[in-house]
């Protein structure tokens, strides 16, 4: 088995453990790896994994996203690591053949995070405040953080339409979502230009981050980062935080800057994500009537 990842290394892989997102449809096959001189990550995109799957095609023909990119990955954590929000994983080296492409990381301590519910209140305030400094970066472009998309905020709504109109045809023909797809049209076409866009993470998801001694350790996939509007990262947490959580998130945040409103944009956002599966194949209606933790 440790066959597989030995070409990696100059020494002797001792042990290989494979590391699972907790859910399905990730794009990338994850790796501990042991060597005499310690333990390493390794991540090596799955090929073809992202051909049929909402999400990547989106991110693909929005934001020019493809995680078979594994020079991108090097790009956003070294990105990350100057911003200073949260500990990210340094990319020690990629290294590609015909068949795969690897990629390196150093190891960082802590546990998966399965739930951002129920967590302590330092926990994520800490959330709260990463969050808030990567907003704080703010662009008068969105796109890709390698430059390779980059467009004018006020260009951005416009692409939004195009890219959900083909997602619905491609993946959601005879749905309920395409039956709904021309009121959010609508209401997109009425919406102004983001007043500016940031760093984040389209799927922002509790699995991302480690926990360590009640606090959170580091955010370990980085692979959907995009510049986008912070009101993106709101619209997430709708469904990732209960109303307490909120309360310590929103402590932390305004703690750095003050929460950008949601409520203009929130339909349509919420539909994006609905049509890029964030959080699974669940019902629209259910969805679009998630509880408003920033209203």
């Amino acid at each position: 088995m440790t066959a597989e990842l030995q070409h990696l290394f100059d020494e002797p892989v001792l042990s290989m453990t494979v590391l699972s997102p907790g859910y399905s449809g990730h794009a990338s096959d994850v790796w501990q790896v042991q060597t005499a001189s310690g333990i390493c990550i390794v991540r090596s995109p799955r090929p073809g994994a992202a051909q049929g799957n909402p999400f990547w095609w989106g991110l693909r023909e929005l934001f020019g996203t493809d995680p078979q990119r594994l020079e991108d990955l090097q790009t956003i954590n070294a990105l990350l690591g100057r911003l200073g929000a949260f500990r990210v994983p340094q990319v020690k080296r990629v290294v590609s053949n015909p068949e795969r492409s690897y990629a390196v990381l150093e190891t960082v301590p802590g546990q998966m995070l399965d739930s951002f519910v129920g967590q302590g209140a330092e926990l994520l305030t800490e959330l709260g405040t990463g969050l808030a400094r990567l907003h704080a970066r703010k662009l008068d472009w969105w796109g890709h953080p390698s430059g390779r998309v980059r467009a004018d905020l006020a260009d951005f709504h416009p692409r939004l339409a195009t890219v959900m109109q083909a997602l619905v045809e491609r993946f959601y023909v005879g749905t309920e979502i395409k039956v709904a797809l021309p009121s959010v049209l609508a209401q997109l076409q009425q919406l102004p230009a983001p007043a500016c866009a940031c760093p984040l993470m389209i799927d922002l998801d509790p699995s991302q981050f480690l926990s360590e001694g009640g606090r959170l350790g580091a955010l370990v996939d980085t692979e959907a980062f995009v510049m986008a509007p912070p009101e993106f990262d709101l619209i997430a947490l709708d469904y990732l935080l209960d109303e307490p959580g909120a309360d310590h998130f929103r402590h932390g945040y305004e703690q750095v800057r003050p929460l950008p409103p949601v409520t203009e944009v929130r339909t349509v956002y919420r539909f994006l994500y609905r049509l890029l599966e964030v959080q699974g194949d669940m019902d629209l209606g259910l969805w679009m009537k998630q509880p408003q933790l920033f209203p």
